[in-house]
């Protein structure tokens, strides 16, 4: 025998591999495992993979979710408008007017012109009474007229007759009365 020819192993007689020597059998048996090896490694991944997909797409819902939730309480801070873009505030003038009265910043017939010009010339009030928009209803401004009226100058109160009708019929018929009495 001849030692650089590999001897063939003992012949297998089987209906199946009728014939064929015990290497070639077991080279057939590995070609037939490996690729089912690889079959049934590439069902696992591919397996794996879909389960990963599923998870990373529940995953990415839950994050999109959780951040649609926090942001609806307000948990995540936006950028916050600077101060030329925010809403404007309400003022109450006749409150800033009365509080600058008390504290002698302006005189009784400032006061009363600053309120005649809420109700007839609002752009004639000076700025710093202006700020923001203001809030007041006509029958406040009336009411603090009222109010003012018996430490008002004649001039002061010629000019409030002049640009409130209404008012100087209601102070007249108010005085007429007090005198029937």
């Amino acid at each position: 025998m001849d030692a650089r020819k590999p001897q063939p192993g003992p012949v297998i007689r089987s209906k199946v591999n009728k014939g064929k020597s015990q290497d070639e059998i077991v080279r057939n048996m590995d070609r037939k495992l490996a690729g089912g090896a690889n079959l049934v490694f590439k069902k696992e991944l591919e397996d794996k993979s879909r389960k990963a997909s599923v998870v990373l797409f529940y995953a990415g819902l839950y994050f999109v979710l959780l951040v649609m939730v926090l942001a609806s309480l307000g948990w995540i801070k936006t950028r916050k408008p600077t101060p030329v873009e925010r809403a404007p505030k309400y003022v109450q003038v006749t409150d800033n007017l009365e509080s600058a009265h008390q504290d002698y910043e302006i005189t009784s017939d400032e006061y009363a012109r600053y309120l005649m010009y809420l109700l007839v010339r609002y752009d004639e009030l000076p700025e710093r009474f202006k700020a923001g928009v203001p809030r007041f209803s006509r029958q406040e401004v009336l009411g603090k007229l009222r109010t003012a009226w018996p430490d008002l100058a004649d001039n002061t109160r010629n000019l409030i007759f002049r640009h409130l009708p209404e008012f100087y019929q209601e102070m007249h018929r108010k005085e007429s009365q007090e005198a029937s009495l």
